[in-house]
């Protein structure tokens, strides 16, 4: 995604019993070469378990002073941020990868953090705050966390069910049939909430 930022300007008004002043020097500009700023997203959506590496460039950024809300939840810049997952830290996990974390000044590499339940999942602010204030982000970037059906932390870290499994999928989990699944013998949905979105919507 890519954001055009202009210079915006605003009229300010003299104050009571100041002295006039030329109205043009009133004018404060807003300089996009140095107002911070998000020109692009790697992905929009990761697993709920967290665990997911996303790539966030642009500009304004400060290294060891930036952080990276994803839907509200924190997305992790330096390994003291990572949570856990099922009591094991992601860094733990297969196929999760800790290293290359950091703030550049044109470049955040972060690793998203287990969804929290609190709020909808789907299409949350994608956040970048830095000491100045948050970082411009296009209206159109948004984030959700979801589960993949071919993905082994939807499962707890096992494999995808197989032919003739039964399938139990609880309130509150967010699934996405991003694969054909196999025969199973039973599915249970609690809480059903069924979406006609199909997976290229998400990707």
């Amino acid at each position: 995604m890519q954001l055009d930022i202009q210079d915006f300007f605003a009229d300010f008004e003299v104050p009571p019993g100041a002295s006039p002043v030329d109205p043009s020097a009133l004018v404060y500009s807003y300089d996009d070469t140095v107002t911070p700023c998000v020109e692009s997203i790697s992905r929009l959506n990761g697993t709920t378990a967290g665990g997911t590496t996303v790539v966030l460039t642009g500009k304004g950024f400060v290294p060891n002073a930036t952080t990276v809300l994803l839907n509200g939840i924190v997305c992790s810049t330096e390994y003291s941020q990572i949570g856990s997952y099922r009591g094991l830290h992601l860094c733990e996990w297969d196929l999760v990868e800790c290293g290359g974390l950091g703030v550049t000044p044109t470049e955040i590499t972060c690793l998203t953090n287990p969804w929290d339940y609190s709020d909808d999942a789907f299409h949350g602010d994608v956040t970048v705050n830095v000491p100045t204030g948050d970082a411009v982000v296009d209206g159109s970037v948004d984030w959700s966390y979801m589960n993949l059906w071919s993905s082994t932390t939807t499962w707890g870290g096992n494999d995808p069910p197989v032919s003739g499994d039964s399938v139990v999928v609880t309130y509150g989990e967010f699934i996405v049939l991003d694969v054909s699944p196999p025969s199973l013998y039973l599915l249970t949905l609690q809480g059903l909430s069924c979406s006609p979105r199909t997976w290229e919507t998400w990707s």
